[in-house]
């Protein structure tokens, strides 16, 4: 009995297994088809993967090429970019010579006050003496033109070189077109050989500058405005030394490397305050070199505007309840090709 169970158990294990795999052969196949179709995916993958790896680097070689054909403009356009020069800036023609370049005047609003300019020899020689403490004022030597119809002497130079540069009525600037740093120079030469105070005033304090003044029309203001109420022009004083003599101690200081919008009482255009260096010793000649990319990057950085154009530059000694002799040898820009 127990072998003949035994038997049939096993019949019926080899029959039932039977059955199952006989069953399971459709799940097996279908399962193969979706290896298959896999695999063909992966296939597919695999060469659409290849392609955009493809277009990835010939798109990579493209920007590359714009890249260097987009410096090469740049590198064109630097060529082409136009600068501003000074006619004689080595102070060779002498005040009163058919060939003076540069016209001298003093200026202030109160009638306690000297000045006196003078070129001979490759000198400009500027004097000052302010003794209300109340008015500043000046002595400068202009070439270009003044805003508001204030005056004309000649006009600056254009060029992308002083060698092809020509007489302009401006030059103009953009704020979307930087200059590049260490370009463009400013490069003046100076001594002073006398300065202090006078008197204090109402100022509170007697000051002591030596500069150059750029000046500067923008965006579509009319420069040429006789209504002094108007904005129609930037000041870029480029000061090249600032004393101040304090009113409770008479000590002397100097200022430098300063950034700033000074109000002005006697106009309403933009008067920029802009510091690049210190005289601290008499009788003694002071080169300055003074990058005018940063002063131009300054300009639209301080005023917000989108162009400005050059329309001259005054060289000057001013103050206020003090007096100024100051010696300048040249005033020149130079551009670096």
């Amino acid at each position: 009995m127990n072998e003949k169970l035994v038997a049939l158990l096993i019949i019926a294990f080899l029959v039932g297994a039977g059955i199952g795999y006989s069953a399971s052969l459709p799940q097996i196949s279908a399962l193969q088809l979706d290896v298959s179709g896999l695999e063909s995916e992966i296939s597919t993958l695999t060469n659409e993967y290849d392609d955009l790896n493809t277009t990835y680097n010939q798109l990579k070689d493209d920007y590359s090429n714009l890249n260097n054909s987009y410096n090469d403009l740049l590198r064109a356009y630097e060529q082409l970019r136009s600068f501003f020069f000074f006619q004689d800036p080595e102070f060779l023609y002498g005040l009163g010579s058919d060939e003076i370049k540069w016209e001298g005047s003093s200026w202030n609003f109160s009638s306690r006050f000297t000045g006196d300019s003078n070129i001979q020899e490759g000198l400009a020689t500027l004097f000052y003496n302010e003794s209300t403490g109340d008015e500043w004022g000046g002595t400068v030597l202009v070439q270009g033109k003044l805003p508001h119809k204030w005056g004309k002497h000649l006009q600056p130079l254009e060029g992308t070189t002083k060698a092809n540069a020509k007489p302009v009525e401006y030059v103009m600037f953009e704020n979307k077109s930087p200059i590049p740093e260490g370009k463009f120079l400013l490069k003046v030469k100076v001594m002073v050989t006398e300065r202090s105070y006078t008197v204090f005033g109402s100022y509170g304090e007697a000051v002591s500058n030596v500069g150059v003044d750029l000046m500067f029309g923008f965006d579509n203001a009319n420069y040429n405005d006789p209504d002094v109420l108007k904005q129609v022009a930037i000041h870029a004083d480029v000061i090249l030394s600032r004393v101040a003599w304090d009113n409770s101690t008479k000590t002397e200081s100097h200022t430098s490397d300063q950034s700033v919008i000074s109000p002005s009482p006697y106009d309403n255009d933009t008067h920029l305050t802009l510091i690049r260096g210190q005289i601290t010793q008499l009788d003694t000649w002071h080169t300055f070199e003074i990058d005018l990319a940063e002063i131009i990057n300054t300009i639209f950085s301080l005023t917000k505007k989108e162009t400005i154009r050059f329309y001259g530059a005054q060289v000057y000694t001013d103050g206020i309840g003090s007096y100024t002799t100051a010696i300048f040898n040249y005033v020149e820009t130079t551009v670096d090709q």
